[in-house]
C-alpha cells in the first residue's frame, strides 16, 4: 500500500499543529535577521524563578509563625497551602530550592501531558504521535517558556488536574481524586469551575469529596483567609496589555486593532472592552453548560467534558499571564479522542478550530513584539484562546443532536488519517 505522509483533508491538523510551532520559530528567526532587532523570547526581569520567590518567603514567612503574606508588593496570592506544602524546601535555601523547582516544572508538565494522553483508548502508535506534538508545544510554546523562566505554580495546578482525572478514570478512585482537585483549587482558585460538569452529570460522591478535601484544607488555611481574600482583591485589579492572555485583554486589542483599520467604534470600544469580553463569556459557557446538561440525561460520562471547560477557567480574570496558558496543551489529546468519535464534517472543522487556537498559543508573543514593535503581537496568545473557546462551543452546538456513539467502532482514526502506514501480512 502506497504510504501518504499526510492525510488530504485540512481538517486532519494534527500534525499542522506541530508544524505550525516550528514555522514560528523560522518567521521569528528570519525576521531577526531583517530587523537586526535583539531576540529574546521574555521579557527580562530580575533573576529567573522571581515568582517562586513569593512562595519561598511565604514559606519561611510560616515556619517563622508569620503571615505568607507579609510579603512587599502583596505578591503572594495564592492560599496559604502552597506556602505550607513548600516549607520543606526553604532549608534548602532559596538558590537550591530553585534550581529544584527548574527541574520539577518541566517533569510536572511533562508527566501531566502524558496522563492526559493515557485517559483515551489510543494505540501506542497514536499515543506516541499525541506525545511528540504535546512536547513539540511544551518545548517550542511561549506559555511553558513563561513558566519555567518565572517559576510559578500553574504548572502543578496542570499536573493535579490531570492526576485527578487519572486517578478517578484509570482507578475510579474517588477521595484521591477530590483530594487532588481541592489541591488545585488551593494553588489556583480558578478550577473551581469544574464544579459545573460534576454537578450537571450528577457526580455526587466525588463532589462531595472535593468538598470535604476543601474544608479540611480552607481549616488548614483558616489563620490567614482574609489576608487572602484581601490580597486577591487587590492584585485583581491589576490589568495591562503586554503579557496578557485574558478575554478582556484580547478584546481590548481587537479594538486597537480596529483602530488601526480606521473603524470608527474602536475610539470607544476599548472602553466597553470588559463588558464585551464578560458578554462573551456569557455565550460560550452559557453554551457548553447548556450542552452538557442536555446530554447528562442521555449520554455516558466522559472525561472530555471536564477537559472542555479548561480554557474557560483560565480566560476571565483582567490579567491572564500566559504561563497559565499551558493547561490548554491538554486539550490535544481530547481533540484526537473526539476526533476519531466523530463522524459529521462540522464537528471535525470545529476540532480543527480548537487545535488552531492552541497552536496560537504557543506563538511567542514578546519575540515578535520586540521584532514588529507592534503591541498587538500580545493579540496571538489571546485569540487562540478565544478560538478555542468559541471552538469547544460550537462543537458541542454541532454534537447537541447526535445520538451518543459508544467506543470507536466505525469511525475513522484520526492519526491514521495522518500518517497512514503500510503494514505487511
Amino acid at each position: 500500500m502506497e504510504m501518504k505522509f499526510f492525510g488530504t483533508k485540512i481538517y486532519n491538523a494534527l500534525g499542522l499543529f506541530s508544524w505550525s510551532i516550528v514555522v514560528m520559530f523560522g518567521v521569528i528567526a528570519i525576521g531577526h535577521l531583517l530587523v537586526h532587532e535583539p531576540l529574546i523570547f521574555l521579557n527580562y526581569v530580575k533573576y529567573p524563578g522571581m515568582d517562586y520567590e513569593d512562595f519561598f518567603l511565604a514559606s519561611k514567612n510560616i515556619t517563622h509563625t508569620r503571615s505568607p503574606y507579609d510579603i512587599p508588593g502583596d505578591r503572594y496570592v495564592t492560599t496559604p497551602i502552597p506556602a505550607i506544602m513548600n516549607i520543606p524546601l526553604t532549608f534548602l535555601g532559596f538558590q537550591r530550592a530553585r534550581t529544584i523547582l527548574f527541574v520539577l516544572i518541566p517533569l510536572s508538565v511533562a508527566f501531566s501531558f502524558w496522563m492526559a494522553s493515557s485517559l483515551y483508548p489510543f494505540s501506542l502508535w497514536e499515543r506516541n504521535i499525541v506525545l511528540l506534538a504535546g512536547f513539540v508545544s511544551m518545548l517550542l510554546g511561549y506559555p511553558f517558556y513563561f513558566l519555567i523562566e518565572r517559576g510559578n505554580i500553574d504548572g502543578w495546578v496542570m499536573l493535579f488536574l490531570t492526576a485527578g482525572l487519572f486517578v478517578y478514570q484509570k482507578w475510579e478512585n474517588k477521595w484521591g481524586s477530590g483530594l487532588l482537585f481541592a489541591l488545585a483549587i488551593m494553588f489556583k482558585a480558578y478550577p473551581i469551575l469544574l464544579f459545573i460538569p460534576l454537578v450537571l452529570y450528577r457526580k455526587w460522591p466525588w463532589l462531595l469529596w472535593v468538598c470535604f478535601w476543601l474544608l479540611i484544607l480552607m481549616i488548614i488555611s483558616f489563620p490567614w483567609i482574609g489576608e487572602y481574600y484581601s490580597v486577591l482583591h487587590s492584585r485583581a485589579q491589576g490589568f495591562r496589555f503586554d503579557e496578557n492572555g485574558s478575554l478582556i485583554a484580547t478584546v481590548a486589542l481587537l479594538v486597537i486593532f480596529l483602530g488601526f483599520l480606521n473603524v470608527s467604534i474602536a475610539s470607544t470600544g476599548i472602553v466597553f472592552a470588559p463588558f464585551i469580553a464578560a458578554v462573551v463569556y456569557g455565550i460560550l459557557i452559557s453554551i457548553v453548560i447548556y450542552v452538557d446538561y442536555k446530554q447528562s440525561k442521555r449520554k455516558k460520562f466522559d472525561i472530555s467534558v471536564v477537559m472542555m471547560y479548561f480554557p474557560f477557567m483560565v480566560a476571565l480574570p483582567k490579567t491572564v499571564y500566559p504561563y497559565s496558558l499551558v493547561i490548554c496543551m491538554l486539550l490535544l489529546p481530547m481533540v484526537v479522542y473526539l476526533w476519531k468519535k466523530s463522524i459529521r464534517k462540522y464537528q471535525r472543522i470545529w476540532l480543527a478550530a480548537i487545535l488552531l487556537g492552541v497552536s496560537l498559543m504557543q506563538w511567542q508573543a514578546i519575540a515578535l513584539n520586540k521584532l514588529t514593535q507592534n503591541i498587538l503581537a500580545h493579540l496571538i496568545p489571546g485569540l487562540g484562546l478565544l478560538i478555542v473557546m468559541i471552538g469547544i462551543s460550537a462543537y458541542k452546538m454541532v454534537s447537541l443532536r447526535m445520538t451518543p456513539l459508544e467506543g470507536f467502532h466505525g469511525t475513522t482514526p484520526f492519526i491514521s488519517t495522518l500518517f497512514p502506514r503500510s503494514e505487511s501480512r
